[in-house]
């Protein structure tokens, strides 16, 4: 791409700077002879109407302006050649209207070229569609299982949008999108998994259910039915927190047994859907030829905890703490729910419990030290292994079948006593990050800390306090990345 000189840019994309030019010209044509000035009042006038419609048609109105604006210029130059200016004053003043007129031309050139792109693109982009929206036939008619189910998941999803509500489908395509959803959601995570979210128009899950059913996948609609009754009534609640409490109460084999059946009634999933897929084929390749919705946007608002004095998130000061600082606040978060781990889960083998501990006494030593402590990358991973052990409590079955370790007694303790864990994690993890990274870790140890308590803990406001009070001592004391933080900093706080 050429750069433009600074002379036909500003003619160019800048009209105001032509009308002013014709202004300047009318008040200095005092000073030309009879004929000269009689020109320079005519064609001064035309100058500031063409920067006016250059400003309302930027479009085709450059070539009168410039056409203009380089005539006026000439003659201008001329007049004061003809009053004794040197005739280079008269070439400079020329070059500058070529060099105005080649930039116009190279602009209207590539503005065309863009327009003509952008129309290629758009004729190339609805030939890709149309020929993706033969794919569904075509599809219908192959061996493709995985790539019909998936590219009819997105066909659905391009014409409702992500924040759809199901009953604002086709039934053909609700029953599809509602079976296909929860199939991968529940094999992920099982049955935990769907209820921490919530699906707009099937609040109670009761359209996900039947659309097995409807597909004929009786052995995964007979698994919502068991599940449903592990809640008062048979009936999921509609608010998530209530929801995960009611259905996480009681041992795991409450709830093992229910996602075993649902992963072995999985096995078959794929036929079921591609066969009713196919018994509405004409229906679903109806897709391919509507547009998206038009939808209205909704604006989202997030709420993040903020200091009322600062308006300070936590990230916020986290982010302002130096490393080390941020290891011990991620440690601190820690060891203020380790009471937490085992009261949930009071049978946890000694390795378990020491995971746990050891990762936090890794995280206090690494900042007391200013250095990473050996170790920490084995601290890690137990951690994650000795939260994974707590979430079988909610899942209810071993991976490995000879393992007999007591597990948490209940599914909401199993979950607690995991979240801690996971924040021991995290502070582990800190301390073994270099400075551009754990501020990130020590955040997320927060976050696992507040999903155990709940925001309106008594521990969170006093993680607050701390952090807000750890992060003036370090402003004040200009502490550094390498300012060692022993363990008993907490106690120097006021």
């Amino acid at each position: 791409m050429r750069r433009r000189s600074l002379l036909h840019t500003l003619s160019i994309s800048n009209p105001l700077v032509w009308g002013l030019l014709g202004l300047l010209l009318s008040f200095t044509s005092c000073a030309l002879p009879g004929k000269a000035r009689l020109i320079v009042w005519l064609f001064s006038p035309c100058l500031v109407l063409a920067s006016f419609l250059a400003w309302l048609r930027p479009l085709w109105s450059r070539w009168i302006l410039v056409s203009l604006g380089a005539g006026t210029v000439l003659l201008f130059g001329l007049a004061l050649w003809r009053l004794g200016f040197s005739f280079f004053f008269l070439g400079f003043l020329s070059m500058g209207v070529c060099d105005i007129l080649v930039g116009l031309v190279w602009t209207n050139n590539l503005e065309e070229r863009s327009e003509n792109d952008a129309e290629e693109g758009q004729t190339g982009t609805e030939q890709s569609c149309t020929r993706k929206r033969l794919r569904i036939a075509e599809l219908l008619e192959s061996n493709d299982v995985d790539e019909l189910l998936s590219l009819v998941f997105k066909r659905i999803m391009r014409r409702y949008g992500s924040d759809l509500n199901v009953m604002e489908l086709k039934e053909h395509e609700r029953v599809f999108l509602l079976a296909y959803d929860a199939w991968g959601i529940i094999g992920n995570g099982g049955f935990n998994y769907l209820f921490e979210r919530s699906i707009p128009g099937d609040p109670h899950y009761e359209q996900t259910a039947s659309a097995f059913a409807a597909i004929g996948c009786d052995a995964a609609a007979d698994a919502f039915a068991k599940v449903f009754q592990l809640f008062p009534g048979g009936r999921p609640p509609e608010e998530v927190e209530e929801r995960l409490r009611l259905y996480r109460r009681g041992p795991g084999t409450m709830r093992g047994p229910i996602d075993e059946q649902f992963f072995a009634a999985s096995k078959d999933m794929e036929k079921y859907l591609h066969a009713y897929v196919r018994a509405h084929g004409e229906q679903f390749a109806e897709l391919d030829h509507l547009p998206p919705r038009r939808r209205s946007a909704k604006k989202r608002k997030r709420r993040a905890r903020t200091d009322a004095a600062e308006g300070q998130t936590v990230g916020d000061l986290i982010c302002s703490l130096p490393h080390w600082a941020r290891v011990a606040f991620a440690a601190r978060c820690g060891r203020s729910v380790w009471p937490l781990f085992t009261a949930n889960w009071p049978d946890a083998s000694p390795k378990r419990r020491q995971a746990v501990t050891r990762a936090l006494e890794l995280a206090e030593l690494s900042a007391a030290g200013a250095r990473a402590a050996d170790g920490l990358e084995d601290a890690v991973t137990n951690a994650v292994v000795a939260a994974g052990g707590a979430m079988m409590g909610l899942y209810g079955f071993f991976f490995d079948k000879e393992d007999d370790e007591p597990r948490p007694p209940d599914g909401n303790a199993a979950v607690i006593a995991s979240f801690v864990a996971r924040a021991a994690e995290h502070a582990a993890d800190a301390a073994n990050k270099p400075p551009a990274e754990s501020a990130h870790f020590a955040l997320e140890a927060f976050t696992w800390v507040r999903q155990a308590v709940g925001d309106e803990s008594q521990i969170i406001e006093t993680l607050w306090r701390e952090l807000r009070q750890l992060e003036r001592v370090a402003r004040r004391g200009g502490w550094s990345d390498q300012t060692p933080v022993p363990s008993n900093v907490w106690d120097l706080l006021e």
